[in-house]
């Protein structure tokens, strides 16, 4: 992701960064990617989604998250081979955002083991930003409207599970 922040950085330089975190976590992360002073920390993911255009997220709830506030985002994720081995052999779904699982179809990119490239994501983002994400932004009404008022999260389970 550092590559990804770095080369969006040099696109432009205007950009500001939020980086979603618990709390209790300590790493200074801003730092780290090398955007301590276009960057803030937002420790509600809500709050930290609807202050943002666009948003990098780690396949899981925050994706769901991500959809509910209208963010155009990108899912990615990456584990050790071996994980990724065990886990095709038990879990068979074409997507690996809930996002994408709830709606059937693609809605957002993933970047998975080998997509996980930072050219490939920087280009996505840099897509995302200079576009209007009226597609995007109308299968995330109708992904909202599935799950209906309130429980989002228990509805979201009880939809996977039944549709094994």
């Amino acid at each position: 992701i550092k590559k990804v922040v770095q080369s969006l950085k040099k696109r432009n330089k205007n950009l500001t960064f939020i980086i979603g975190a618990l709390p209790n976590i300590k790493i200074n992360i801003a730092k780290k990617l090398g955007v301590q002073n276009q960057c803030s920390v937002e420790y509600n993911t809500f709050n930290g989604f609807n202050k943002s255009c666009v948003a990098i997220v780690a396949s899981g709830t925050a994706t769901l998250e991500c959809a509910l506030s209208n963010t155009p985002f990108i899912v990615i994720y990456k584990t050790s081979w071996i994980s990724w081995l065990l886990t095709s052999l038990f879990v068979r779904v074409r997507f690996a955002s809930i996002v994408n699982i709830l709606a059937k179809k693609k809605i957002v990119k993933e970047f998975l083991q080998n997509n996980f490239q930072a050219k490939l994501i920087e280009e996505e983002i840099c897509c995302l930003l200079n576009k209007n994400n009226k597609q995007m932004l109308h299968d995330f009404k109708e992904i909202k409207e599935l799950l209906g008022d309130g429980s989002a999260y228990k509805k979201t389970a009880t939809f996977l599970i039944s549709n094994e």
